[in-house]
């Protein structure tokens, strides 16, 4: 006897059956453009021919036009399971009326009564609202366009690309540590709780892909470039490094526990060990070999306890080795305070510098990093500029979307237009309703218009993953669309008072200047400036959030590119460049960014001529408008047009009509 499918295998089967590119889609397809509605049930059985009356026996053979035909009679179709014959048409059907139903017209609510007394899909196409909807397992499922399911697809496929590269990131690490035996439970925790997060979104896709039938073709191929030969069985993991987890651990246990954490759990730092069953205190947190416990000593394997010399640390010797041991202080998150162990079969590096700056170690800072600190700090507790999303009524979502703003423009220009978007769109939700086109005509002149779109994406990735809340973790917020290590730093620290280390333009060149005594920072960020950084940011959470922002303050209005005020500096007499005599920069001079003839002033005129217009504007009027706006003519101009109006196309700022002759901003 056949087992019979559960209500996810049936709902994935009914979506398959329906998918773009079946017979059966192109009959509902033919049945929305005729506007007769339809009722369609998905299987035949005894139960069916209870509930059925009238109507005529058939037996033919499935198409999608004999679909469509006998949809234009009163009453239900009937198929079989397989949809390849169509049984019979124009049948009343009677479900029973006590069956609970949430729907009003009287096609839906039979539809929905009669998919839950025979436990087959049914299909109920809307003549008034054009719409299809499913009922099957008990859920109510609204098809969709491929185009809407497409871009949340290709959404959801950018997000698996960077857990992914992260998971990739940190299973190099695991592997490093297990050489080293210097692995930690947080370390472990980690690769979990990402390859978690890859297999749920891998997951995600996978049904989109069968929404999209033979639209989905490409997706399908690009998901199993991403995750093909990766494992995503938890257990091997958990087993392999927790061998000697405590007495009544249960693997099964522990893989339920990790697979019912909601996201916003999985992504939270604190919650590493709670799957196996290990708390999430600070007292946990210790150096742990995955096969030798806790101790002092990271490469002994009978280590198991640390020497008594207060609660703050380990120092002494090993109890088990006898090797002498550096002082090492662990904080609540994992991180290490002090200096490294000094056991002589201690690895150099130990303890090991985190990847997330979220849980950077804190290295030994001389004391000249204080002096820079009180300084800076003071500084800023006089000068700091009244933004208005350093209100600490902000919400998350306004300091996040201040931050995108404020990429590459200055505050001033920032200020009113965040002010306008707040009013309008004061959640994610809000945003993720807007259309493309307002989105981008309230963007006004702030620049790089694409922002504008990627907020709105992200808004919508931040709506259906994370219920509408801006995460607080760094890896979830790289994950949205158009964030990367900067803003995913900056928004956990200004919004959330977690321990990053934010590094922009301005850090860096206060930085250079005072501790490096260079005039300007490299052209690109450093892996050395980087580490520089993380050393000067204090240890806790709330002073590392103030010191970011001072020191970014510091360098927008006092430690200026081409005019420093050095006069008016808290670090001018204990900077370096200023000791030196402030040496111009070696090497040749760098250029500014060139502004007028480039695409970039071209694409932006564009997008101003059409953000003044409310309908599509022809092509020769566009023309004329930007030349005048620019004051070029000529065949050259007419080439940088169509180019620029092409990227413009690409990167959905701008959307032809249907037959090219003019231009609007996206609908």
């Amino acid at each position: 006897m056949p087992v019979p499918p559960s209500d996810d295998d049936l709902l994935r089967a009914t979506l398959a059956a329906v998918a773009p590119g079946t017979e059966l889609r192109d009959g509902l397809e033919r049945i929305l453009r005729g506007r007769t509605g339809a009722l369609i049930v998905l299987g035949h059985d005894r139960v069916i021919e209870q509930i059925a009356t009238g109507g005529f026996p058939l037996d033919i053979e499935f198409s999608a036009t004999r679909l469509r035909e006998l949809a234009k009679m009163d009453g239900a179709v009937v198929v079989d399971r397989d949809v390849t014959r169509i049984l019979h048409a124009a049948t009343q059907l009677l479900p029973d009326a006590g069956i609970d139903t949430s729907e009003s017209g009287t096609r839906h609510r039979t539809a929905e009564r009669v998919a839950k007394q025979t436990g087959y899909p049914v299909v109920s196409v809307s003549q008034s609202m054009r719409i299809i909807q499913l009922y099957v397992a008990g859920r109510r499922v609204v098809l969709e366009d491929s185009s809407a399911i497409l871009s949340r697809a290709n959404q959801a496929l950018q997000t698996l690309e960077r857990y992914k590269a992260r998971l990739d990131e940190v299973t190099g690490t695991l592997s490093a540590l297990e050489i080293e035996d210097l692995v930690t439970v947080r370390d472990v925790a980690n690769v979990l709780q990402r390859l978690e997060m890859v297999r749920r979104i891998k997951d995600e896709i996978a049904e989109y892909v069968v929404q999209l039938g033979t639209d989905g073709r490409l997706l399908s191929l690009q998901l199993e470039e991403l995750t093909g030969g990766l494992s995503d069985d938890l257990g091997l993991v958990i087993r392999d490094y927790l061998t000697e987890a405590k007495a009544g651990f249960s693997l099964e246990e522990s893989v339920a526990n990790l697979v019912a954490m909601d996201n916003t759990e999985l992504l939270d730092p604190s919650a590493g060990p709670r799957p196996w069953g290990s708390p999430s205190s600070a007292t946990r947190w210790t150096p742990r070999s995955a096969r030798s416990g806790t101790g002092c000593c990271p490469r002994c394997r009978g280590c198991r306890a640390p020497s008594s010399t207060g609660s703050s640390g380990i120092s002494g010797r090993c109890r088990s080795c006898s090797r002498p041991t550096s002082t090492t202080s662990w904080t609540s998150t994992g991180s290490v305070r002090a200096a490294p162990a000094s056991c002589a079969r201690a690895s150099p590096g130990w303890p090991r510098r985190a990847s997330s700056s979220a849980t950077s170690d804190v290295p030994r800072v001389a004391p000249e990093a204080e002096v820079l600190r009180r300084r800076v700090l003071g500084w800023y507790a006089e000068h700091a500029r009244p933004l208005p999303w350093r209100d600490p009524a902000t919400p998350a979502w306004g300091v996040y979307v201040s931050e995108v703003m404020a990429q590459q423009t200055p505050v001033a220009r920032v200020e009113p237009v965040w002010r306008e978007w707040m009013a309008r769109w004061p959640t994610p939700e809000a945003l993720a309703e807007a259309s493309p086109g307002d989105v981008v005509r309230a963007w006004g002149r702030l620049g790089y218009p694409r922002r504008a779109l990627r907020l709105r994406e992200a808004a919508m990735v931040i709506l259906e993953r994370h219920g509408g809340e801006v995460p607080a973790d760094e890896d979830a917020l790289r994950a949205l669309p158009g964030v990367g290590a900067y803003t995913a730093a900056a928004v956990a620290a200004f919004a959330f008072g977690r321990r990053t280390v934010v590094v922009d333009t301005n850090v860096r060149r206060v930085l250079a200047r005072a501790v490096e005594g260079r005039a300007l920072a490299a052209p690109s960020l450093t892996a050395a400036e980087q580490r520089l950084a993380a050393t000067l940011v204090p240890t806790a959470a709330a002073d590392a959030a103030v010191w970011n922002v001072a020191v970014m303050e510091l360098g927008a209005l006092v430690c200026r590119a081409r005019v420093p005020r050095c006069a008016d500096c808290p670090l001018a007499q204990v900077c370096a460049w200023r000791a030196a005599g402030s040496p111009a920069e070696a090497g040749p001079p760098r250029r500014g960014q060139a502004w007028a003839g480039t695409d970039r002033q071209m694409r932006g005129a564009l997008v101003q001529v059409l953000r003044e217009r409310s309908s599509p504007v022809p092509r020769g009027a566009l023309e004329e408008a930007v030349a005048q706006r620019l004051r070029r003519h000529g065949t050259g101009h007419l080439e940088q047009v169509d180019r620029c109006l092409a990227s413009l196309v690409e990167d959905g700022l701008v959307e032809p009509v249907p037959d090219g002759t003019a231009f609007a901003l996206p609908a």
